[in-house]
């Protein structure tokens, strides 16, 4: 592995890393602000430390029902995915290799646990976690049968096409961090338009893409190969190439169409077989060149931004060919007026208002329900409590607070919890509105610069993000609003005891509402805060794409000279000609 680390530290550092300063020196110089967020993310998974304990992941994705999870287990040879005829995986879980047996689950505010693999589909199945209403982010399993394949990870993602919406929102969210892809499509279905869309959506992301056509047993041979030249003829058609090999990695970069190999599997007939050729296909060739292989893929995310760089960079040497004058009009038909940033913003503004003076009530209607419930409770417990509490007033009074403090932490940290479940659906759907705002922006502002320009904009598309919402404290005031219980002495418990009970009887569902209420304002404050959190990212966004145009087409201290020759550099560096 020294030997490995070695040649991929002298070998990239002089090639890649010094292309990736290039982009950045010109990403810098010319403004181009929507690249920046790219080209740290880039940046940050060429840094040695990083380098040094790469995991390569080997992703699986593909429609619901497709085999991911079989394929998956097939693998492992383990049945530790759950598989079902319903959609089953809702969250991402990524297996590899460690010397003892385990999982671990990390959630949205990043607080980790470890469970048993037995306890998985609690975790990561739509029936016990739909909609992800545990604010699961990633379960990790690791294995000591993969001690063969120490650096590759597999990920199984939830499937595309799923009737549960959030599903798809998840793998899509997950496609940035794709190393390998493998997309698994079934025989029963083969080539949806959505996997097709998917395949093309992968391009971007994934340097080797491999499509596995699952579930080979149910059909015959020849019904095999009739789908597999249909499959081949839909994706050729869709300016996608399939291949039955092809290591050529410098040809692949000098096409904009993706190189795909299809592989048929079952874990039926001939299960074996297909095991090992898969294994050959796809894990062998990658542990054994594991060096040539993560260079694959970070070249893979550098021509991404290149070709994005590209795309600016021609939209500005069309314009510096005009007047200033001109140059003026093609800003104002690329903004339109649908596009102004103010406009925008105050779209934004009203989107974001809308939810958050929808918050509290939602909130306050969830939380408030479980108060009828909550002091009947406690009312109960009190009643079979209060006699055996022993002293005077003062005695009698700390008691009282003290028991409704701790069983009403305990009952109303419950409470929370299931409030927090309940709203994380209203919290999708939240960053679902502002994911598609950003989406719909980007798709205008592209639209309109290839209408204009005859230029394909290569935008980076903007995923929000979910958190999970923090729990409330909760608090228990004094008994008495003065200090009476200090004059114990006065009241002779003998005499007063039922007088007292009553008092505190009465006093449960006061401080069950006042701690509900104030639950309810904790929770809405949390999830203004997201909220916000999330029209700041995508304001951010729009403002970025704005700008890097505005930047491109209207500063007037870059010549013609200075975009050709930037674009001659990314071209020499990148051995990738006429992108666009």
């Amino acid at each position: 592995m020294f030997e490995e680390d070695l040649k991929y530290k002298t070998g990239i550092k002089s090639n890649l890393l010094l292309s990736l300063q290039t982009l950045k020196k010109i990403i810098y110089s010319f403004q181009i602000e929507s690249l920046k967020k790219e080209l740290s993310i880039i940046e940050r998974y060429s840094t040695v430390d990083e380098i040094s304990n790469k995991l390569i992941d080997i992703v699986v994705l593909g429609q619901f029902k497709s085999g991911k999870s079989s394929l998956i287990n097939s693998i492992i040879k383990d049945n530790i995915l759950p598989v079902g005829v319903i959609p089953v995986t809702s969250i991402v879980t990524r297996l590899q290799y460690a010397e003892e047996k385990k999982a671990i689950v990390q959630f949205l505010d990043k607080t980790v646990i470890e469970i048993n693999i037995e306890e998985i589909g609690n975790f990561i199945t739509e029936s016990k976690n739909p909609k992800n209403i545990k604010n699961i982010e990633v379960v990790d399993i690791f294995l000591p049968q993969l001690y063969n394949f120490k650096n590759l990870r597999i990920v199984d993602t939830p499937g595309m096409g799923s009737f549960f919406k959030n599903n798809s929102d998840t793998t899509l969210q997950w496609l940035p961090e794709i190393g390998m892809a493998l997309v698994t499509i079934s025989v029963e279905r083969p080539l949806s338009e959505e996997d097709v869309t998917l395949l093309k959506s992968i391009a971007r992301y994934a340097a080797n893409t491999k499509i596995i056509l699952t579930k080979s047993d149910l059909i015959s041979v020849a019904q095999l190969n009739e789908i597999l030249s249909y499959v081949e003829d839909s994706l050729l058609h869709s300016g996608l190439i399939v291949s039955e090999q092809d290591d050529n990695f410098q040809h692949q970069l000098m096409n904009d169409r993706k190189v795909i190999e299809i592989l048929s599997y079952s874990i039926i007939k001939n299960a074996e077989a297909n095991y090992s050729h898969l294994i050959e296909k796809v894990f062998i060739p990658v542990k054994e060149n594991f060096s040539e292989s993560f260079e694959e893929i970070f070249v893979h995310k550098i021509n991404s931004l290149v070709q994005s760089c590209l795309s600016y960079l021609k939209v500005g040497l069309e314009s510096n060919r005009k007047t200033k004058r001109e140059r003026e009009n093609l800003r104002e038909q690329i903004i339109d007026e649908q596009l102004k940033y103010q406009l925008i913003k105050n779209n934004l503004d009203i989107i974001t208002n809308s939810f958050i003076n929808k918050n509290r009530d939602k909130v306050k209607n969830i939380v408030m329900s479980f108060s009828k419930d909550i002091s009947a409770k406690l009312e109960n417990d009190f009643e079979n409590e209060f006699y055996l509490w022993r002293g005077n007033l003062y005695n009698l009074s700390r008691k009282f607070e003290s028991w409704l403090q701790n069983n009403l932490r305990e009952i109303l940290l419950t409470v929370g919890e299931k409030a927090i479940l309940q709203l994380t659906g209203y919290l999708t759907d939240v960053q679902n509105n502002f994911d598609l705002f950003a989406r719909s922006f980007a798709e205008r502002l592209t639209n309109n610069v290839e209408k204009i320009l005859g230029i394909k904009l290569n935008t980076v598309v903007l995923n929000t993000e979910v958190e999970r919402i923090k729990r409330p404290d909760i608090s228990v005031s004094f008994s008495f609003d003065i200090s009476i219980d200090l004059l114990w002495f006065f009241f002779p418990m003998f005499f007063f005891r039922k007088i007292f009970k009553k008092f505190f009887y009465k006093k449960i569902p006061f401080e069950v509402d006042k701690n509900l209420s104030r639950l309810t304002s904790d929770i809405a404050e949390n999830i203004r805060k997201v909220i916000e959190k999330n029209r700041k990212l995508v304001g951010q966004y729009i403002y970025n794409q704005i700008l890097s145009i505005e930047n491109i087409i209207k500063n007037e201290k870059y010549e013609l000279n200075n975009f050709n020759q930037a674009i001659e550099e990314i071209e020499r560096i990148s051995g990738v000609k006429d992108i666009t």
